[in-house]
């Protein structure tokens, strides 16, 4: 059992967050949304392991919340980034941006929750976490629409035509 959980915890820190990007076609917003749902899946995966190891009660007791813990710090290094890179691309229209912030927050505050609430049971533990992981993704999904239409309404640049000379 433990080597399997070894194996799955290597797996979720080879590639990382940055795999998900690979695709050129992808904008900088669509890459840290992605990311960020990726990030806090690997993380909620290795917090199951934990709680299918010790059990729910044991998961954070002395050394085991570590794996969890390590996971949370990790993504939310890798998570700077994509971050930057989404900001400048929404730069220049405020309320995306703004709403690119507001996500950034949410998804840290998830992170940090992915801890049982002191009192909470495994039910209503794994109830919030799937209420935050899909406000996560249904906001990223407007972020990304926001954006898209933020994109689309620039005003083209328009290239000074060379005229020949007859």
């Amino acid at each position: 059992m433990m080597a399997l959980v070894l194996l799955l915890i290597a797996v979720a820190a080879q590639g990382q967050i940055f795999s998900v990007c690979d695709n050129p076609k992808m904008s900088a917003v669509e890459c840290y949304v992605a990311s960020t749902q990726v990030a806090l899946q690997r993380c909620l995966t290795i917090e199951q392991m934990a709680i299918i190891e010790y059990g729910y009660e044991h998961a954070y007791q002395e050394t085991n919340g570590e794996k969890v813990n390590g996971c949370i710090s990790k993504f939310n290094r890798d998570i700077v980034k994509p971050y930057q890179t989404a900001l400048k691309q929404v730069s220049k229209n405020k309320p995306t941006a703004e709403q690119l912030k507001k996500l950034h927050e949410y998804w840290q505050v998830t992170m940090a929750s992915i801890r049982p609430l002191p009192s909470e049971t495994l039910a209503a533990h794994l109830e919030r976490l799937q209420n935050s992981r899909q406000k996560l993704i249904d906001d990223g999904e407007q972020l990304k629409s926001a954006a898209l239409q933020a994109t689309q309404a620039l005003p083209k640049t328009k290239s000074k035509a060379v005229k020949k000379k007859s």
